[in-house]
Order: C-alpha cells, then structure tokens, then sequence
C-alpha cells in the first residue's frame, strides 16, 4: 500500500525535502525556513536568534576584510611604530586556530570589550525597535528598507562562511590567507 503524502505541507526553500519550522512564516526579510533543530520554536526565540545572526553577520563582514588586510600591513605597521609584528608562523593571523592570541596587548582586548559592552547597553536602553544608525543612512521608505536588510543578511551569512574558510584555509595549509593571491609579498 501506499503511503500518503500530505501536498498542503509548507516545505522549506533551503532544505526542500524538509517542512518549513513553524515559526518561519517567511514575513522576516532573509527568511528561507532554514532552521533543521527548530532552535526558534517561538516568536521570540526567533527575533532573538535574529538580532543574533545580524550581530554575527556585521563582525564577520568586518572580519573578512580585516582578516587579509591586517596580513598585508601588519608588519610595515609594525616597523612603523617600532612594534613585534603579530602575524605567527607562515605570516598567519592570529586566531584561536593558528594561535598567536597571547601576543596581542591585553589593553587591545579591554578596548574591545568596553566599546562592544558599551554599543550591547546602548542597543538594550533603546525603548524602539529601530536599528541603531548614528550617521541618519537608513532609508524611510519600507521597500528600500527591506531590500537593504536582504543585503545585509546575504553578505553577512556569505562573510560568517567567509571567515570560517580563511580560518581553516590558514589551520591546514600554514601559509596566510593572501599568499596564493599576493605570493611576491609572502
């Protein structure tokens, strides 16, 4: 006999073979039902998990460009101020990978601390919803809105996979991110 196949079941655009979560109604803008341990079962969790993502997003965007910049000026840099240069062995980044964290200034990791608190507190005292735009570049209008959150998430999940592939690009072959790029500098 025949199984039946429930046809009015909402499957998920990222993983078609499996329904859409519940609370993935597809209203929050980069929506595509991807959520396969149902982490945001609620509403709730789902924002949370959100404000999560866009967070991690915006570092790794971040982190993507600073990651090859700092291998290429980290040592003009350096003999620039009369400093150690920080690039570890084979000219790789420090990371919690390739090692090499005990070398930066504990000052450099207090500073980053406090301004990431202060921007957290900042965010938590708000009594709106509105994202924090200091510099007024947030567009009015709704569509233009969402057309620019859609951005941002695809190149902040695109920069989280970004930074996680320069990471272990550098683990396993001990050469920098730039090397295959930039091989006269190395």
């Amino acid at each position: 006999s025949k199984e039946e196949v429930d046809v009015d079941v909402d499957m998920s655009t990222s993983l078609p073979f499996m329904p859409r979560p519940t609370s993935l109604t597809g209203e929050l803008v980069g929506d595509v039902g991807f959520d396969p341990f149902n982490f945001a079962d609620t509403e709730e969790k789902l924002l949370w998990q959100r404000e999560a993502e866009l967070k991690h997003s915006r570092i790794a965007m971040l982190a993507v460009i600073g990651w090859p910049v700092s291998e290429l000026l980290d040592r003009p840099l350096a003999q620039m101020f009369h400093l150690d240069p920080l690039l570890g062995s084979g000219d790789r980044v420090p990371s919690i990978l390739n090692g090499g964290l005990d070398r930066v200034n504990p000052l450099y990791w207090v500073f980053v601390l406090a301004i990431a608190s202060s921007v957290e507190l900042l965010q938590m005292n708000r009594d709106d919803a509105t994202s924090w735009d200091p510099l007024g570049l947030y567009p009015e209008d709704t569509r233009e809105q969402n057309q620019l959150k859609q951005v941002e998430i695809d190149n902040g999940r695109l920069a989280m996979l970004g930074i996680t592939g320069f990471a272990i690009q550098e683990f396993f072959t001990n050469t920098a991110v730039m090397e295959p790029l930039l091989p006269a500098h190395f």
